[in-house]
């Protein structure tokens, strides 16, 4: 939840990037609402405005909210309450989260040609650590934990490869995107839902079967939304990709893992040919969903430690009255 310091912060930048004047709002509004979508796209697509020597994706992106409707406080603070109101209606639902073995492979495709330009590297070949400390790590820390540098260098130890093989630290890269704005998010609300008392499941989608273009080749695993491809008609959604099941073993994959989310959303209980047991602080099952589904616990236990005891944790910024609404 941004503050309303950091909306104002976000307001100016917008009102630099589209040339309309900052000083009254419904002149600002209207300014806005003249513009072509394609220069409001532009101006809010933040790799089009990144700077050079850091990866800034940390930053919430631009989406249609109104303040107060949904959420009166930050969400982790009203849920560290189990009997506030939030933390009531969500230990009421059933719950599925999870992740793909590495969803951070959408850094090695999409890193700005000019951020790797000033750091000297090519990400087909690999991603060296001094980027992934001083273009990710950095930015992260100054974002979430004021600039500390004890925890920069804790972050940027954790990160750097245990062999001197590129391809290893490469992967240290998307694992630090992948931890940071995945794995330890999602686990936490794994742990919160299940200690309130209700249904939950956790997945790793392990199936590799890239269709965003061409992965290096470094990288491993499963990219960030490639388990959209089995879940809906890929030919529909999917047009420009030009994807397709076009193997047995592919359908018959895509058949299993609709009908576990399928049966999910009619009982709150997936069912499958692997029993999916329910996830909680001891057992940590979770299901492996991969060309051979199996059941299995504790995902990356090392990771999870870290990010969940080795690491502080983030401070939230107080919430002003989200009651008070600004019409315009």
């Amino acid at each position: 939840m941004l503050t309303k310091k950091q909306i104002n912060e976000r307001t100016i930048d917008l009102a630099k990037k589209t040339s309309c004047p900052i000083n009254d709002m419904y002149k600002f509004t209207d300014c806005l609402r003249d513009k072509d979508i394609s220069e409001l796209l532009k101006a809010t697509d933040m790799f089009s405005f990144m700077p050079e020597d850091r990866l800034e994706v940390f930053q919430p992106p631009y989406i249609p909210v109104v303040d107060g409707e949904l959420f009166q406080d930050h969400p982790l603070r009203s849920l560290k309450d189990k009997k506030s109101d939030v933390a009531q209606f969500f230990g009421s639902l059933d719950f599925i989260a999870g992740f793909t073995s590495n969803e951070g492979l959408t850094l090695a495709m999409e890193l700005p040609p000019k951020v790797q330009e000033n750091f000297d590297f090519n990400a087909t070949e690999s991603i060296p650590l001094r980027f992934i400390c001083k273009g990710m790590i950095d930015p992260f820390v100054e974002k979430f934990y004021k600039n500390d540098s004890d925890i920069k260098e804790k972050l940027c130890k954790f990160y750097t490869s245990e062999t001197t093989f590129t391809d290893e630290q490469s992967l240290k890269a998307t694992d630090f995107m992948a931890d940071c704005l995945f794995g330890y998010t999602v686990k936490r609300m794994l742990d919160y839902h299940s200690s309130f008392g209700g249904r939950t499941y956790q997945y790793l989608f392990s199936k590799e079967k890239p269709f965003m273009g061409d992965a290096p080749k470094w990288a491993k695993g499963s990219g960030h939304g490639e388990e959209l491809q089995f879940m809906f008609d890929a030919e529909v959604l999917l047009p420009s990709f030009n994807v397709s099941l076009d193997t047995l073993e592919d359908q018959h994959f895509a058949n299993a893992l609709i009908g576990y989310w399928t049966s999910f959303a009619r009982k709150g209980e997936p069912e499958g040919e692997v029993v999916w047991k329910t996830f909680d602080t001891t057992s940590k099952y979770y299901l492996d969903l991969d060309t051979v589904t199996t059941l299995k616990s504790d995902l990356k236990p090392e990771v999870m430690n870290f990010w969940l005891k080795d690491m502080p944790p983030i401070e939230l910024d107080p919430v002003e009255d989200m009651n008070v609404h600004d019409e315009l």
